[in-house]
């Protein structure tokens, strides 16, 4: 069930990520959007075959059903046409010749698929999944109630329109996983470092009570103490990104620093640490709770 539901949470937001693509006025965008929002209902349509137990794969001719034969085999199943027929398979069409002739698809075009897109998922997903589209959700996939719990709260104050707010409660939360339970990477970052390398003469810099025994009263030995342990925090907790989470870090963070936020800001930062989050449990690092 997990994984039918990740998928379909896939699919919603490879058509989203469409429609982003189709509020643009560039060609190059429009000719994304359309592939994107055919690609979307393939994904559905394969997703709606395994569903109903539709064998997809002809191993025979070591292929799978073409989009055109996967239709014919759900509706056979289900023993009536396909909602919106016409228009998805007209789309299908526009889409192969955006592929393979480089057509440009039309603003008109692109009005047209994107509404037609929408009402079949939706219609799709409610008649045979018995999911609203709206409950589909990256946040439904983080298995930890308390981090899951706390995004869903980030992702209903970006519903309310309340765009900072759910920035500022992502990184709060963020925050709370990397710091402390049930994560700790810092910790968990310090453990590796210790065993790659870090010695007993940084492990005495970094601890109060030994800087007080050995240098009592000094203040200056305090600070670089504390800006030791601050530096070793920082090193140690990038362990846990990848460079390209790393460099989408770099970009999420510069969202704080402006004064008027949009809906894709707030939406491009949960993302982000939603996709993280993700990874941390699938590696482990993350407890179920």
């Amino acid at each position: 069930m997990k994984s039918e539901k990740s998928r379909l949470i896939l699919i919603k937001f490879l058509f989203e990520h469409g429609k982003q693509h189709a509020s643009s006025n560039f060609s190059m965008d429009r000719m994304i959007a359309i592939h994107n929002f055919d690609n979307a209902i393939e994904w559905l349509l394969k997703s709606l075959a395994l569903k109903l137990e539709i064998n997809i794969s002809l191993s025979k001719e070591k292929r799978y059903l073409s989009f055109y034969e996967l239709c014919k085999e759900i509706e056979d199943k289900i023993d009536k046409t396909l909602p919106f027929k016409d228009e998805i398979l007209g789309l299908h069409d526009l889409r192969n010749k955006i592929q393979h002739y480089a057509n440009v698809p039309s603003s008109e075009d692109i009005k047209r698929y994107n509404f037609f897109t929408e009402k079949f998922i939706k219609n799709v997903l409610e008649d045979y999944f018995k999911i609203n589209y709206d409950e589909l959700s990256f946040v439904s996939l983080i298995d930890n109630k308390q981090i899951r719990e706390g995004f869903l709260k980030a992702e209903e104050l970006a519903k309310r329109k309340k765009y900072k707010k759910c920035i500022a409660y992502c990184w709060k939360v963020f925050s709370f996983v990397t710091w402390e339970e049930p994560a700790n990477v810092g910790f968990r970052g310090g453990e590796l470092s210790a065993f790659f390398g870090a010695g007993e003469e940084l492990i005495n810099l970094i601890h109060k009570d030994y800087i007080e025994v050995t240098y009592p009263n000094n203040q200056l030995a305090m600070e670089i103490g504390r800006a030791l342990n601050q530096l070793c925090l920082i090193s140690t907790s990038l362990h846990f990104l990848t460079l390209p989470q790393k460099m989408e870090f770099l970009r999420i963070h510069d969202i704080t620093t402006k004064k008027k936020v949009s809906k894709k800001d707030a939406q491009d930062t949960l993302n982000f640490m939603v996709d993280v989050i993700l990874s941390w449990e699938q590696a482990e690092v993350i407890k179920v709770k």
